[in-house]
């Protein structure tokens, strides 16, 4: 089961459950640097990854109930926009 939020009216970004592990995508290209956290449960977030593209593909292998929370941040011009994603394994 995958649940979404994100307060873009768009869902940009988006996360997809693959066979390998959750892709997190945007619907339009970004050519700004991207930054992804990841918080496991109740856990502190930790960054994943810095200055990527997308799709990202976290392929950590969690047991079942597992709740995730992504924090995607885009840096664009002088603006930094921030997105929630939010999936249970």
């Amino acid at each position: 089961m995958t649940d979404v939020s994100t307060d873009h009216p768009e869902n940009i970004p988006y996360i997809e459950l693959a066979e390998e592990g959750r892709q997190i995508s945007f619907r339009k290209d970004c050519p700004g640097a991207i930054k992804i956290y990841r918080k496991v449960n109740e856990d502190e977030r930790e960054l994943l990854i810095q200055q990527t593209r997308t799709p990202y593909l976290d392929k950590e292998k969690f047991p079942s109930g597992t709740k995730l929370t992504y924090s995607v941040e885009l840096e664009q011009g002088n603006e930094t926009k921030k997105y929630e994603l939010k999936a249970r394994v």
